[in-house]
């Protein structure tokens, strides 16, 4: 899914080939994070009740 997102966003250009994985990077580890936290917030809901 997030492969899918950013391909769509990718630059035409051979040159940003170094761009291109840094973005991805750092998409992905922003995923991680969003994905982490929502967990963590899952988790926390489920032992309230």
């Amino acid at each position: 899914m997030i492969c899918c997102a950013t391909a769509r966003w990718k630059l035409p250009t051979k040159a940003s080939a170094g761009a291109d994985k840094q973005w991805l990077f750092l998409i992905s580890l922003l995923h991680c994070l969003f994905h982490s936290m929502l967990t963590i917030v899952l988790l926390l809901t489920i032992r309230v009740e």
